[in-house]
């Protein structure tokens, strides 16, 4: 009948108190709800599987969930669905092959700083509702630097420079990342107002110690130097949905990072571009 058919209509609901982590936030729910997401889809069953929806949903705010434009999918009467969700701003798109989970290939995060909200569901049986919980997070992570108020110099910080980062790979929905390669180094103009909102989007990844760190430092009253930091970044492990704050220390003898802290990434709020310079 009617009803059933509708109530079997596949939509998705993001922010939801039944979500499979924590609940969305409203800055996620405003950044879907003007752009919409992608949603790729298995079906599994009777010793098959087939691509059963590549689409994209839009919010329909009078049922307050996003729903496909154009061709209407329902649950179907057997087997198991994979659904698999992604939002970017334009530099990536998913690669699907039926029966496998998408992938998403990332060439150079440096340059492209598009922001990435993932989201999976899987191994969901007919029912008689189609509505689907989606619980989006970020891919990537983010850091951005923050000069120490008991700094012994005073002066300017110019560019901040990390040499081997990893800046491709291939994002697998459900799973996450690997393939990581094509080390380059990154180039940041700092500024006293880059906070954790314009953080640099970088793919998650462990520091180890051939991660070098270099501050252009203008002293009041002197010439601009190039400092080292004499402490290694070995210990730090970045991972995806996370904001990290690296804090500066000025000394005579060279930069050192006094403190490494995570800051909470609400899923959908999206940096503004931090400020960058040209690979080296």
């Amino acid at each position: 009948d009617r009803q059933s058919a509708d109530s079997r209509l596949i939509q998705f609901v993001v922010g939801s108190s039944d979500m499979q982590t924590r609940a969305a936030t409203e800055s996620t729910l405003a950044v879907l709800q003007s752009n919409g997401f992608r949603v790729i889809t298995d079906w599994f069953g009777s010793g098959q599987n087939v691509e059963y929806m590549n689409t994209a949903v839009t919010y329909d705010s009078g049922n307050n969930a996003f729903r496909q434009s154009g061709t209407s999918y329902y649950m179907p009467n057997s087997g198991t669905l994979n659904f698999y969700g992604y939002y970017s701003a334009g530099s990536y798109t998913a690669t699907h092959t039926a029966g496998s989970a998408p992938t998403i290939s990332v060439t150079d995060a440096f340059n492209h700083q598009d922001d990435l909200l993932v989201a999976a569901y899987k191994n969901v049986s007919y029912s008689a509702t189609g509505t689907i919980p989606f619980a989006f997070t970020h891919a990537f992570a983010g850091i951005w630097f923050e000069l120490d108020a008991t700094n012994s110099l005073s002066g300017g910080l110019g560019n901040i420079s990390i040499t081997n980062m990893k800046n491709s790979g291939t994002y697998t929905l459900g799973t996450g990342w690997g393939s990581l390669g094509t080390t380059t180094a990154y180039t940041l103009a700092y500024s006293s107002a880059n906070t954790a909102a314009t953080s640099l989007l970088v793919i998650p990844q462990d520091f180890t110690s051939s991660n070098v760190v270099t501050v252009e430092f203008t002293p009041t009253g002197g010439s601009k130097v190039t400092l080292p930091v004499t402490n290694t970044l070995s210990t730090v492990s970045l991972a995806a949905g996370t904001r990290y704050k690296f804090t500066l220390k000025i000394e005579k003898v060279g930069v050192t990072i006094t403190s490494v802290t995570m800051d909470s990434w609400p899923a959908g709020t999206t940096p503004a571009e931090f400020t960058k310079r040209e690979n080296v």
